[in-house]
């Protein structure tokens, strides 16, 4: 990817600790999503076409560990967006203009 020019982005559902001890030589800027427990769990019981999750409060807790990251190591970056700040669209503007941000920072351009 990066021979081509292009930036690797991968959506997971981890804890930074899990995806930087996978890391050797590359910097990862991470975009946490999180919002408030009700919201957490009406979007999972929202979701269209997927099977009932079993355990919503799972995911609730996730979301509450995510708060409780301080941050990453340098050169690395952490940033939170929550998602009840509006709707989904307003989550994926956000998502774009974090990610063109990252292109920029590594392109070098301001």
């Amino acid at each position: 990817m990066r021979a081509n020019g292009l930036v690797p982005v991968v959506p997971c559902v981890c804890l930074p600790d899990q995806v930087l001890a996978a890391v050797t030589d590359e910097t990862v800027h991470f975009l946490a999503l999180l919002s408030e427990p009700a919201t957490v769990r009406r979007r999972i019981a929202e979701r269209p076409g997927s099977s009932p999750v079993a355990s919503p409060g799972t995911h609730v807790t996730f979301d509450r560990t995510l708060r409780e990251v301080a941050g990453v190591p340098r050169p690395h970056t952490w940033a939170t967006h929550d998602v009840a700040r509006g709707d989904v669209r307003a989550t994926l503007e956000t998502g774009d203009a974090w990610a063109t941000a990252r292109t920029r920072d590594l392109s070098g351009s301001r």
